[in-house]
């Protein structure tokens, strides 16, 4: 059975909200999650910080092998395993999208000159990726006529 997730087409780019659940983080479930869309991206990533939020300290986290690029620039990636997104489709019932083997973690580089904690840190984006989109099947639809944006499967 076909769904569609509508999406929005923002000023930052398209982007979709949804939920999070990570089974082995002390606080497992985010209810809202915006996470844009970036089919140049390999894997999905979130931030700091919603990692934060689901109550794990990022650099307790497993490293990534692989080299990330986002905002311009290289960024250290955590690595989480296992986890669930749930988007939200026309008829406002929920769908689970389990089977993504991993998703990166970024911590936030600091903005030029600054040091310290998190406020003077770049905020990354949350990036739904082409993993996601390869592994169950979805596609993004633009209309820019119409300004509406969805993910179908």
């Amino acid at each position: 059975m076909q769904s569609r997730f509508p999406a929005l087409i923002t000023k930052r780019g398209i982007a979709i909200t949804g939920a999070l659940q990570i089974s082995s983080a002390p606080n497992p479930f985010l209810p809202s999650i915006l996470f844009y869309i970036d089919t140049g991206a390999d894997i999905t990533q979130i931030n700091e910080v919603e990692i934060a939020k689901l109550g794990l300290d990022i650099r307790g986290l497993p490293r990534s092998t692989k080299p990330v690029i986002s905002c311009g620039g290289r960024v250290q990636a955590h690595v989480i395993n296992s986890p669930i997104i749930l988007l939200l489709d026309e008829d406002r019932s929920h769908k689970e999208f389990i089977g993504l083997p991993y998703l990166h973690a970024t911590e936030q580089p600091l903005q030029k000159g600054q040091r310290g904690n998190l406020l003077n840190r770049l905020l990354i984006p949350n990036l739904l990726s082409r993993d996601f989109f390869i592994k169950f099947g979805l596609k993004l639809i633009v209309d820019f006529k119409t300004n509406k944006a969805y993910i179908e499967n």
